[in-house]
């Protein structure tokens, strides 16, 4: 019984989402309106603060007026009657005491007339009343006061400016250490012009406390403070912080209170009857509405300043129970949109693990709630309808798979095939000279149309073709290897080229119901003088790298592709090659391969690649890698191939005999050895199973004999190549010893690679599927199954690896001196 599907998560469940939306949209609902009432509530409230700050400074302005109107009044009518009276001391007394009684605002009074002031020789009068206590009076004449008031420099400012004005708050002896202030108005005779020079002065005196007393009526639990300012802009009384009190605005805004910056310099400006002045600013941490206005035309001035932030508490504390008010009410809808959410989503819960069983596979089972009319019931039968295709689907696309893992499997079959037909580079040695061969091909697929071939067809003779066929994939695979089967045939038979490909057009035409056709480049090298000729079937025209780094393209006449027509002309075009040039023949895979911009990789790119003093092998690596740098990410769109032919300017042999014995007197059997030394390299190693061929044929050794000990050098000599060699580095050569004895053929390879035994390997699993088995390893396989024995062993630098194979020679006697 298949496992139970699981269930989503609570994080993925559809509940889980609808009762999280339904409950943020409530939240965010809530949280709108809550934020619309609080801002629309605080605007009043502020505008309504504002407004009652406005009102409050106005009203005690009001009252601050009536007090100080009533003490300049009082002053006035005291300096006028007291110029009327005259020299007479009595009535002088009586109308101070008249004018201290008379009001209830002034604490006192004095009157100053000064000497001659009343005529030349007329004595001065100073007289000073102050209340004691309810209605009692303390009289003090000049003497009393101890000073001469005439010498005071109130006295002085009153006589000299001309003009009535407030003194700063004070205190002294005679005020029993209260804080007053005072209104000066100077004293002229009755009918002297304002112009005219006073003749002394008479002042009333205002208690401080009493005007503490009129701001304290102001409300204290609203945040507000009041700063009473003289006309020199001095804080007269501050209801909230005394230490203020005495300081002018200036000093404040220098020192602790930079908040009043805007008071002070709008006090300059603000007359009587100017509007109110409202500023905003921060104070001790708190952010204040502050209201300025004049009283009247006294110069005093009174500045109310309202907390907003005590003004905006009660506010806060009623939107933070009505917040928690919110959340308590979405709590609530939350829960019931559980409950609710519980009976439309359960359904599609139970469809939801249905559906994922058959992610697992579970397609047996049947779905629920398919008897149901409503919604749910026609998804339930939808998804039981799309289980019964599902199921035969999935069976259909197991067939298919495992048709496909076969055909894919031959595929990879078949390109093993194709890539063990294409030669590997070598060099083809002649008597005095050596030609370098090179070759690259990449197919698009996992088996391509395109191809190249070479081979020594005569001693010293090279032949060589490149050929493209019109289309991809297993049917251009199958007509490469038709047509490489009738060119290399026409080529064994020692034809022109041109016959080459005449008879090649000739059979590729027949029976080509397809309509498939291949360009082909082919031609012949001589490798002794470099000669070659060359005929094209619709390809390419190569390319010539000179010695020097020019490269040209080589022109030449083309005829018509193979496969089409049978009777066609290939014209032939002949040449030389100098040393230190090289032939590159190529396919449109090179020359068209794009990048990601669709940029193709163009005959430009080519001619740029190509490098002098390559080798030919070497220059084929170096183009590739310069067409997949161009290409990047992007998908190769077409069969890529590299033929080189270089003839080098060094022809030293590449495998070179070291002479030995060749037999040992010690023994009654004929022995035979011998040592062969190459490089590394791959374009060598054809050279170096050549020259294995030849001595184990003049060995007498029969065909099988030979064909394992060639296949014992290409693999150990391929894996020499790929692995001893460090990253970056040439390979170091290799030395191939070759002993021939008792029935034995013993195979000696050393060279001074880097540390690698090839029989550490692991075997191949030759049952694992052919798609999961890892690439490589059948070779080394193959060896170990031909070989008597194999070995491994590490002296000092260099890597020694030894093969004995079963071999005899037909002829003892035939042995011949290396």
């Amino acid at each position: 019984m298949p496992a139970p599907a699981a269930r989503l998560t609570w994080r993925n469940s559809l509940r889980t989402r609808l009762l999280l939306w339904s409950g943020l949209s409530q939240m965010a609902l809530c949280a709108l309106l809550l934020g619309l009432f609080y801002l629309a509530a605080r605007a009043a409230i502020l505008a309504n603060a504002q407004t009652e700050a406005e009102s409050l400074a106005l009203q005690a302005s009001r009252s601050l007026n009536e007090t100080l109107g009533s003490v300049q009044v009082s002053a006035r009518v005291l300096e006028l009657s007291g110029a009327a009276i005259g020299r007479q001391p009595f009535n002088l007394r009586s109308l101070l005491r008249a004018t201290v009684l008379g009001d209830d605002n002034i604490d006192g009074a004095m009157l100053v007339l000064a000497h001659d002031a009343l005529g030349p020789g007329t004595p001065g009068f100073t007289w000073y009343l102050r209340r004691d206590g309810g209605q009692r009076l303390r009289e003090m004449s000049e003497a009393d006061l101890r000073y001469d008031p005439e010498q005071q420099w109130w006295y002085e400012r009153t006589v000299t400016g001309g003009a009535a004005w407030w003194s700063e708050p004070y205190r002294n002896t005679n005020t029993a250490a209260e804080d007053f202030v005072t209104y000066n108005v100077p004293l002229r005779r009755p009918g002297d012009s304002p112009r005219a020079r006073p003749i002394g002065m008479v002042s009333a005196d205002l208690p401080v406390a009493r005007l503490r007393r009129m701001l304290a009526t102001l409300p204290h639990d609203a945040g507000v403070e009041a700063l009473l300012l003289s006309p020199q802009s001095r804080v007269v009384v501050s209801t909230r912080d005394a230490a203020l009190e005495g300081h002018t605005l200036e000093q404040l805004v220098g020192d602790q209170r930079a908040d009043l910056a805007p008071l002070r310099t709008a006090l300059r400006g603000l007359g009587q009857n100017d509007k109110p002045l409202v500023f905003r600013h921060r104070a001790r941490e708190q952010s204040l509405y502050t209201v300025a206005v004049p009283v009247e035309d006294s110069g005093w001035h009174i500045a109310l300043s309202v907390s907003r932030d005590y003004v905006l508490a009660r506010l806060n504390r009623v939107a933070v129970w009505l917040a928690l008010g919110a959340l308590l009410g979405t709590a609530l809808a939350w829960w019931i949109g559980r409950r609710i959410s519980r009976n439309v989503a359960g359904p599609i819960e139970d469809l939801s693990g249905s559906a994922q069983g058959f992610k697992q596979g579970q397609f047996q089972q049947p779905l629920p709630h398919t008897e149901r009319d409503d919604e749910v019931g026609v998804l339930a039968r939808a998804l039981d309808s799309a289980r019964h295709s599902i199921r035969d689907q999935m069976m259909e696309i197991e067939s298919l798979a495992t048709e496909r893992q076969r055909l894919e499997s031959e595929l990879s079959i078949a390109r093993d095939i194709q890539t063990a037909m294409l030669p590997v580079g070598r060099i083809i040695e002649g008597h005095r000279a050596i030609v370098e061969v090179g070759a690259r091909l990449q197919p698009a697929q996992l088996v391509g149309g395109d191809f190249y071939q070479f081979s020594e067809v005569q001693p010293g003779m090279l032949w060589f073709a490149v050929g493209d066929v019109s289309d991809k994939g297993l049917p251009a695979a199958l007509f490469m290897a038709r047509a490489t089967s009738v060119l290399e045939i026409s080529a064994r038979a020692a034809r022109p080229v041109d016959e080459v490909l005449r008879a090649a057009a000739r059979r590729l035409a027949e029976n080509n119901d397809t309509c498939m056709f291949t360009s082909v480049l082919c031609g012949r090298v001589d490798v002794e003088t470099g000669e070659f000729w060359m005929a094209s079937a619709g390809h390419e025209p190569p390319l010539r790298l000179c010695a020097n780094g020019h490269v040209e393209t080589v022109a030449m006449e083309t005829g018509s592709v193979l496969g089409i027509e049978a009777d066609l002309r290939f014209p032939v075009l002949h040449g030389t090659l100098s040393r230190g040039e090289t032939l590159v023949l190529f396919t449109d895979g090179v020359s068209e391969a794009f990048d990601g911009d669709n940029h193709a990789f163009g005959r430009s790119g080519l001619r740029q690649a190509l490098q002098a003093g390559l080798s030919a092998q070497a220059q084929c690596d170096h183009v590739l890698e310069q067409v997949h740098l161009h290409a990047g990410d992007a998908a190769q769109s077409d069969d890529i191939t590299l033929l080189a032919i270089r003839l080098p300017e060094d022809h030293t042999p590449s495998v070179v005999e070291i002479p030995e014995m060749t037999v040992e007197p010690a023994v009654a059997v004929a022995a035979f050895r011998t040592r062969l030394r190459m490089p590394l390299r791959h374009d060598s190693l054809g050279t170096l199973t050549d020259a294995v061929d030849a001595r184990l044929a003049g060995w007498g050794l029969d065909s099988e004999a030979i064909n394992d000990a060639r296949l014992v050098t290409e693999e150990l000599g391929v894996n020499l190549i790929e692995y001893g060699r460090a990253p970056g580095h040439e390979a170091p050569p290799m030395e191939l010893s070759l002993s021939l004895q008792d029935g034995s053929l013993q195979m000696q390879f050393r060279d001074q690679g880097v540390a690698f035994d090839p029989w550490a390997q692991p075997e191949p699993d030759l049952d694992e599927d052919l798609l999961e088995r890892p690439v490589g390893g059948l070779g080394l396989h193959l060896v170990r199954n031909i070989a008597t024995s194999v070995s491994y062993r590490r002296e000092g630098n260099a890597n020694v690896v030894g093969v004995i194979l079963s071999a005899s020679p037909t002829a003892p006697d035939g042995a011949e001196t290396p």
